[in-house]
């Protein structure tokens, strides 16, 4: 009992890594990929810049274009879901839904691929397990 004692003080670990050290458990395959959910209001919402070769290509093409940022799950995406997914819950999109770009010449749609109604993106189902959607608890009513 005391080598397991040494060899669990040596390092610094969780109790759950060194348990399934111990046991002789694999550390890949265990946890589930998480997906975090702003729910915050519109003008609070946290937004991510298009990468800057795609800005450049936004101005040249369309110098008047507002679409500076990535499209925004719950802001963007969400409301431009096709029409398959109409009675889709947002937590059921963000935990089975992944979001790609369209190929240029594709304009087919399949039962697990399918086109938003804007922004050129397509929402690809997941084939295994989903997402774990986590978000922060926001009220509506109270003001910060």
């Amino acid at each position: 009992m005391s080598f397991l004692l040494q060899s669990v003080k040596s390092r610094q670990v969780g109790a759950n890594e060194a348990a399934d050290r111990l046991l002789g458990h694999k550390l890949y395959s265990k946890s589930r990929q998480t997906r975090f959910a702003d729910l915050q209001h519109a003008d609070n919402v946290k937004r991510i810049l298009k990468p800057a070769a795609e800005l450049e290509k936004l101005l040249k093409h369309n110098p008047e274009s507002t679409e500076l940022f990535v499209p925004h799950w719950v802001q963007d995406i969400y409301p431009q879901r096709p029409d398959a997914l109409e009675d889709v819950s947002l937590h059921e999109l963000l935990g089975w839904y992944e979001k790609q770009m369209q190929p240029p010449n594709d304009n087919s749609e399949s039962r697990d691929t399918m086109k938003l109604k804007k922004y050129g993106l397509c929402l690809r189902r997941r084939t295994s397990t989903p997402y774990i959607v986590t978000h922060q608890l926001v009220n509506p009513n109270r003001s910060e």
